[in-house]
């Protein structure tokens, strides 16, 4: 799986690139702003761990950054 480098990107682009990447897995949602981060991450974690993949729970993260990276490692190999 390609993942995407959440420095120098919006959360909104991010969300939107990751779930591009990630369509054949979870239904694609979109985010109206930056602050629907965890909202979005919350969505793929649901989905994901019915398929057996772990990913963090974005509401146990203050940053968004910090989270993209961790859940970007969980995914790499998907």
């Amino acid at each position: 799986m390609n993942v995407v480098d959440p420095r120098d990107l919006t959360t909104m682009e991010w969300c939107d690139y990751t779930g591009d990447n990630l369509s054949r897995l979870v239904p694609v949602m979109k985010v109206a702003n930056d602050e629907e981060w965890k909202t979005w991450g919350a969505h793929a974690l649901n989905v994901l761990r019915r398929r057996g993949v772990n990913v963090p729970d974005p509401y146990r993260f203050s940053d968004f950054q910090e989270w993209a990276m961790r859940f970007n490692q969980l995914i790499a190999n998907l």
